[in-house]
């Protein structure tokens, strides 16, 4: 048997739990208005493509009492719920003896993952149902957190690691910056390839919102010693080629380290960024070329590998107070003669 991708598991989950919800489809470019049956009450879902592994499904919905949904899930994606009105109760059986109900109304959230379970939604009430879903798949968070996965929330953080079994899910209450946010996504006033990514950048800030909720302010894992010699080693790199310094990117996979992780480990030791530490011994040596070797500003600057002049100064007088050219002034060995320009 061949195995689905995980782009194409999370299109099949969203379309087959919609249509056993009786809902029949019309798809739109990058979007699919799915659109309650006659019995089943009146309104829509709109399936959103954001990007492979997110996607967006808005339902507006007058839904009558018996409407209900449920389906089998394999390989779930994380799920990010926003209730902006009416109420539903959800049933997750993972096991024989583990069985679970929870109800989510207006003005809640809810944040979940369904892994290997069989799950039942029914609307409670006859208020209309307007929920935002949000729909990623852990791999796609994981390449967004990077080495800072340790921020996010005990049961959540296993799944995003790739070893969460268990189905686990966390509700809380919509707060300002989301109700803003989600009214954005509602009134969205563009079309086409503008729309998409406006519509992906709500989402995206939409589940920071949520996450930061959750997230208690932590110190990062101590830096092992064999990561604190790569940090050394970089550091030695970029002094060694001030001209011509490789980019973020390019050192930190020369060192054997993530950007994120390099940068960090910079921040701890040497208490700045990796171009931070670069523009210090950068002007640091223009400033020593200036007083002991007689160097114009322009030679100097172009030494330590600033490309612009105007950059140089203004980097220069902002790092020591003073202008380049006041240190060959300055200097005792400038002679009568010396360019300073």
């Amino acid at each position: 048997m061949n195995r689905q991708k995980p782009t194409e598991n999370i299109n099949e989950l969203t379309r087959e739990f919609l249509k056993k919800g009786g809902l029949s489809s019309q798809r739109q470019g990058f979007e699919t208005l799915w659109c309650l049956t006659d019995e089943k009450g009146r309104g829509t879902a709109r399936e959103i493509n954001l990007r492979p592994g997110l996607k967006m499904v808005v339902v507006d919905c007058q839904p009558d009492e018996g409407l209900a949904m449920d389906m089998e899930i394999q390989d779930s994606p994380l799920e990010f719920n926003f209730f902006v009105s009416g109420m539903t109760q959800s049933t997750v059986i993972q096991s024989r003896s583990k069985k679970e109900n929870f109800v989510v109304g207006k003005g809640q959230t809810c944040m979940g993952y369904y892994r290997k379970s069989c799950c039942a939604i029914q609307p409670i009430g006859k208020e209309p149902l307007c929920v935002l879903n949000i729909l990623m798949l852990p791999q796609l968070l994981i390449a967004l957190v990077e080495d800072e996965s340790y921020r996010i929330p005990a049961d959540f953080r296993s799944i995003v690691e790739g070893v969460g079994e268990k189905t686990c899910y966390r509700l809380g209450a919509m707060t300002a910056s989301m109700h803003m946010a989600i009214h954005q996504i509602l009134n969205c006033p563009y079309q086409g390839l503008t729309r998409r990514i406006y519509l992906e950048g709500l989402a995206l800030e939409l589940i920071a919102h949520l996450i930061a909720e959750d997230i208690q302010p932590k110190a990062p894992p101590a830096l092992r010693p064999a990561d604190r010699e790569k940090i050394s080693h970089a550091r030695e790199i970029i002094s060694r080629d001030l001209e011509n310094p490789p980019t973020l990117l390019e050192l930190a996979r020369l060192v054997g380290l993530s950007h994120t992780k390099l940068n960090r480990g910079f921040r701890e030791i040497y208490g700045t960024t990796v171009f931070g530490y670069l523009r210090k011994i950068r002007l640091e040596q223009a400033k020593l070329l200036l007083e002991e070797q007689r160097m114009s500003v322009t030679e100097a600057a172009f030494s330590v590998g600033y490309n612009s002049l105007p950059s140089f100064s203004t980097a220069f007088s902002r790092h020591f107070g003073l202008k380049p050219i006041m240190c060959i002034k300055n200097s005792p060995r400038t002679s009568k003669g010396a360019i300073l320009l």
